[in-house]
């Protein structure tokens, strides 16, 4: 079901003046929602929701729209580490060259060293489940080419 607004906000910790910058789509734009990302939930709980306001800063005719605009309102605040909550410039880490160099280093670095949970464990996945894995995988591949 499609949201009936849709808009780029700022949160601004009213303690210490870092903000956040997101998109939000609700049908109710007073709706409590401050933000989500993990910097900012972090300082949510520090500091407690009261001590945060949000702003509206722009509304847009759909999701799409609003999530391309947040970079410019990131700049704009200088909402990245350091002097803000937003870990991307991009206004999300789950889209293609989202993540800054910082924090794809900071990733790599937690990364090192670990092994993964099923290196050298046999038997985890019965024959069905192989079976159903590798041919979604293959559907994968074969979609791609």
């Amino acid at each position: 079901m499609s949201k009936k607004f849709h808009y780029v906000y700022v949160t601004i910790n009213l303690i210490n003046e870092k903000c956040y910058v997101g998109d939000h789509s609700s049908d109710d734009p007073n709706d409590d929602y401050l933000g989500s990302g993990i910097l900012f939930n972090r300082a949510k709980k520090k500091y407690k929701k009261e001590n945060f306001k949000k702003e509206i800063l722009e509304y847009f005719d759909t999701k799409e729209k609003a999530f391309n605009a947040q970079e410019k309102w990131i700049n704009e605040y200088n909402a990245l580490k350091l002097y803000g909550y937003n870990i991307s410039p991009k206004g999300g880490h789950n889209v293609r060259n989202s993540l800054s160099e910082e924090s794809k280093e900071k990733i790599r670095q937690k990364k090192k060293g670990k092994t993964p949970w099923n290196k050298g464990k046999t038997g985890i996945y019965s024959e069905e489940t192989l079976k159903k894995m590798s041919e979604s995988a293959s559907k994968r591949i074969k979609q791609k080419i």
